[in-house]
């Protein structure tokens, strides 16, 4: 079997134009056809703009399989430093994920977007598993590295507030 696997996928939107749409659910068409795939034990999420440092999976395989967890994180350093996990759980960044694979059932939310709170799909995501009583682990150090996307000079959200800040000085 290959380790990786090229998937064409048609260009489909489902959201509204404009950056804050895509920063939300842009990924969610993609995510869940790569979840249909998955042979494996277990799951870990890498976009464009992460790096994973040495032994980020083995560490974060052995922390799920010593806690007994579905569902562990830990922090990513991004520009400005480690990126604060979210709560209630307590969940590092998607960069940092890594569940078992029998949660790709939870697939992710292409209408996360019309939501008024918890609007990105990783949010959406991780609530849902919680609410459904999935054990989570959170591990307190740095595993992956993120790095802004080519032209840009932040990440997440706050690239999306630079960049719609350009879109209005255009104007």
């Amino acid at each position: 079997m290959p380790w990786v696997q090229f998937v064409q996928i048609p260009k489909t939107i489902h959201y509204p134009e404009g950056s804050l749409y895509s920063w939300l659910v842009g990924p969610s068409i993609a995510l869940n056809v790569g979840l249909r795939y998955v042979e494996g034990d277990y799951i870990a999420r890498m976009d464009d703009d992460d790096i994973y440092r040495p032994k980020m999976l083995e560490t974060m395989l052995k922390f799920a399989q010593d806690g007994d967890y579905e569902f562990v994180s830990a922090v990513a350093k991004g520009p400005d430093g480690p990126i604060h996990p979210y709560h209630h759980p307590v969940v590092g960044s998607v960069q940092t994920w890594l569940y078992r694979s029998y949660l790709k059932c939870f697939e992710y939310n292409l209408d996360s977007w019309r939501k008024t709170w918890d609007r990105p799909n990783e949010i959406d995501l991780y609530k849902r598993m919680h609410n459904a009583g999935v054990r989570f682990g959170y591990k307190p150090c740095i595993v992956t590295d993120i790095k802004p996307r080519p032209g840009q000079m932040d990440i997440g959200s706050k690239a999306w507030v630079n960049e719609r800040k350009k879109d209005v000085e255009e104007l």
